[in-house]
Order: structure tokens, then sequence, then C-alpha cells
């Protein structure tokens, strides 16, 4: 078992940029690679590969783009 997928998903506040890579390995290793935005997911993905592999070293990285206009919202809080 091993692969490479890659794939990228538009929404309004930004993309979304997956990389997946898997080796063979005797038991299920899983790490992740996300930004801090998206740690608290961490735990859910992991067992959305746990419930679909039983083996393999898999590595997922995601980054994230932020819409231009996104960016543009945003304001610093001079007085707080």
């Amino acid at each position: 078992m091993t692969g490479f997928a890659s794939g990228s998903s538009a929404t309004n506040t930004g993309t979304l940029l997956w990389e997946l890579r898997s080796v063979n390995h005797r038991y299920l290793e899983s790490s992740f690679r996300l930004p801090d935005g998206f740690r608290a997911l961490e735990g859910r993905l992991r067992g959305q590969v746990a419930a679909r592999l039983k083996r393999g070293k898999v590595e997922a990285n995601l980054q994230f783009r932020p819409a231009q206009q996104t960016i543009a919202d945003l304001h610093i809080n001079v007085a707080l």
C-alpha cells in the first residue's frame, strides 16, 4: 500500500489544500500537519482514518489559504 493524493476545495473564507501520503507499515500510524485553527479536528480525522484503514503509515498535510476578502475584513482593535 503506497500512495499519494492531493486535492483542494474552495470556500467563501478560503481554499483548503490536502496532501496525503501512505506507505506500507505493519500497524496503523497516522500523522497530521494542520494549521493552528484546525488542530481541534485532529481527533476526528484520526477516527476517520482508523475507520477505513487497518494498517499503513499515513501522513496528511492541510494548508489553508484565506480568501483576499477575508484578509481585508480584519481590523485591529487599538482600544483593546
